[in-house]
């Protein structure tokens, strides 16, 4: 399993390293959600970040501070009073929950755009569980997107009609599984 880890990260450091944009709306829903845990400094919430996205991704104060100024202009986040060490804490308002709410019920641009279900790469990778067994799982789902990955590089080589056969096989086996137990979390929810 190590393996297809290492092999994700790369695929997915390399990914993120050249991509120009981190889809649009990201790093203000998340930093609305991590704000809505607790109260957070920008670098705080930097490394939150980073550290959901098993280090591939870590966004700059150039990203940080204007989005939380823009917070704080509407009135969806405020500065705590600053601690004797310094440090700028921000906590979201009960307008900022709101709009917090309002942004997790949003389609997202490229859902609306393209019209497709699919989830941004960096929704898929954020990561908020602690526990050992939610980690295990984490690096579970990174070993699929992983072996995902490759297969799909090797789909452009020609392969044997029973290789795909049985890549689509244990596809819709996983899928229906998947599905399965998100319809009994859903029940869960109710």
């Amino acid at each position: 399993m190590g393996s297809h880890i290492e092999r994700f990260h790369s695929h997915m450091h390399h990914l993120v390293k050249h991509t120009t944009q981190i889809p649009k709306g990201f790093l203000r829903r998340k930093t609305l959600e991590l704000l809505g845990d607790k109260s957070l400094s920008g670098s705080e919430i930097a490394d939150e970040i980073k550290r959901r996205t098993a280090g591939l991704w870590k966004p700059g104060p150039g990203s940080i501070y204007p989005l939380l100024a823009w917070l704080q202009k509407n009135g969806y986040a405020v500065e705590q009073p600053v601690e004797k060490s310094g440090i700028k804490r921000y906590v979201l308002t009960e307008v900022g929950r709101q709009f917090l709410e309002e942004q997790k019920n949003l389609p997202s641009e490229l859902e609306r755009k393209e019209k497709v279900v699919m989830p941004c790469l960096m929704d898929i990778l954020w990561f908020g569980g602690e526990e050992e067994m939610a980690q295990e799982l984490h690096k579970s789902m990174m070993g699929l997107i992983s072996a995902f990955i490759e297969f799909n590089t090797a789909m452009n080589r020609k392969l044997s009609t029973n290789v795909i056969s049985d890549a689509k096989k244990a596809v819709d086996e996983t899928t229906k599984k998947i599905e399965a137990i998100n319809k009994s979390l859903k029940g869960l929810d109710s």
